[in-house]
């Protein structure tokens, strides 16, 4: 389907929030509130007109306008509502008082994003709750004091935000929040405090960076003893004022840091880096950069006889210039040369909770397994193949929200398979360059995230119709699933009997 077929479809079924090509490779998705009428005048209000009376403020001010409920604090609740689930960090905002509005480069994730929201939009109750949680916690960070300095040198670092909060599950219950960078003694007694510092993907950590973007941009899968060495790195890079944050998000990208060490290089040197002046990376547009930049002029007649692409490409082969989500970075000392080689494929089997109601007088569903599974094996597939129409060529690789994962996986696509007369979840992962067994690992719990609360629940909310019943297809149903896993195939291949959870 075509973007502006997309697009329409969109607008059509999920009003008032539309979105917007703005045909330079970035959509929008958008919320304005002048644009409110009809059955959605003062979409949503409610909700912050509940949060005004809970908090002791009055709903409308001297001037008859709702003290809550502008664009910023719609801002903040749709990034409560998505708060570290996969493809999050690859949307940007630019609101105003007067709407809501987001954007991407990627029409699937505004999709994705904008249905699910509108989805908890529309649950009154679920919508007020959600405004209330997010509006109360950044009032309470707001309310904060701010002033962290190192005991070495107050002078010069004044007031710093601190760079990552995060919040972990101890062990073995309960939960501790703290702020990064932290002196070794209170690394210490956070460890005795939580059970362990040595804490990555897999465990129920939340981090939240200072600045949008830091934390999806470092190698997947950090424990939070790396997390303070680059909370410290950053905070020495702060001593003579805050760095380019998006200069430096777009070398952390383009340089694609394997360990922590490594990024915490590129963060001494990000003044080494710079955007250049094109919108997009393409031989012809970098081979015309170089000679305008170089004081080159072509007369327009012999323009033609140039060869911009055999030009570009080899200068680009020299330089080292890299296309980032922010934009085209380049570094000033020596060429940005990633490892980008060893492209592989691999499978990741998980197990698959098929539901199905109907056809009976109980309300419960019937959970189908064996053969009957099984014979739904080309319908469930149609089912999956319909619900990727939705994404590009790179499948569900769109949602990966660490951006060193998205730059190196190519594409991933979710399907079943049979094996020993039971029905599975399969997905294929094709990449452009080799990932590391970490990354692997870390790719591993991004796509059980996906499964379980972006496009798999998508897909688990919507029926396969088979006669009287309707079947429900689940890769990470918690509510109704057991022995949940997801494995490597080599590892589930040479398994016997029903895998334990392995993530």
């Amino acid at each position: 389907m075509e973007n502006g077929q997309r697009i329409k479809q969109f607008n059509k079924i999920n009003s008032p929030f539309y979105i917007v090509d703005h045909e330079n490779g970035k959509f929008s998705l958008c919320l304005a509130f002048s644009f409110l009428t009809g059955e959605y005048e003062n979409f949503g209000q409610d909700a912050f007109n509940r949060y005004a009376l809970e908090t002791g403020d009055p709903v409308m001010d001297d001037m008859g306008m709702f003290t809550h409920g502008s664009g910023y604090e719609w801002q903040t609740v749709f990034e409560k509502a998505f708060e570290g689930k996969p493809g999050s960090g690859r949307i940007k905002y630019d609101c105003e008082a007067g709407g809501f509005f987001c954007y991407s480069e990627s029409l699937s994730v505004l999709e994705n994003f904008g249905t699910r929201f509108r989805t908890v939009c529309m649950d009154g109750e679920k919508f007020a709750e959600l405004v209330s949680t997010a509006l109360k916690e950044a009032a309470e960070k707001e309310n904060q004091t701010e002033n962290v300095c190192d005991p070495a040198r107050p002078q010069e670092y004044g007031r710093i935000k601190d760079v990552f909060t995060v919040e972990v599950k101890k062990q073995p219950y309960g939960y501790e929040s703290f702020s990064l960078p932290m002196a070794e003694q209170e690394m210490a007694e956070a460890e005795k405090r939580i059970g362990t510092a040595e804490y990555g993907y897999g465990t129920e950590m939340t981090v939240v960076a200072a600045y949008d973007g830091l934390y999806e941009t470092l190698p997947p899968g950090c424990t939070i003893r790396e997390l303070n060495q680059v909370a410290w790195e950053v905070r020495e890079s702060m001593i003579h004022g805050e760095p380019d944050w998006r200069l430096l998000l777009a070398a952390l990208e383009a340089e694609l840091p394997e360990t922590m060490e490594d990024a915490c290089q590129v963060i001494r040197r990000h003044t080494e880096y710079q955007f250049l002046p094109l919108k997009s990376l393409s031989p012809e547009d970098y081979a015309w950069h170089v000679l305008q930049r170089d004081g080159a002029r072509i007369p327009a007649h012999l323009q033609a006889y140039i060869k911009a692409r055999e030009f570009g490409q080899r200068m680009i082969e020299e330089t080292g210039p890299v296309q980032t989500l922010y934009g085209v970075i380049i570094n000033r000392v020596h060429p940005i040369r990633p490892s980008m080689e060893g492209a592989e494929s691999f499978r990741l089997f998980s197990s698959l909770t098929i539901s199905a109601y109907g056809g009976q007088a109980s309300v419960q569903p019937v959970i189908v397994s064996g053969q009957e599974a099984v014979s739904m094996q080309t319908e469930i597939k149609n089912h999956i193949a319909r619900s990727l129409k939705m994404y590009g060529d790179s499948g569900l690789a769109e949602l990966l929200s660490n951006r060193i994962l998205a730059r190196k996986v190519r594409c991933m696509r979710p399907d079943v398979e049979a094996k020993d007369g039971e029905l599975w979840g399969v997905l294929k992962v094709d990449t452009v360059a080799a990932l590391t067994d970490r990354e692997k690992k870390a790719l591993t719990e991004e796509w059980r995230l996906i499964a379980a609360e972006g496009w798999g629940q998508q897909l688990m909310y919507t029926p396969v119709c088979r006669g009287a019943r309707e079947v429900y297809v689940g890769f990470w149903d918690t509510e109704r699933g057991s022995g949940l896993f997801i494995m490597p195939e080599e590892e589930f291949m040479g398994n016997t009997g029903h895998p334990e959870i392995r993530l």
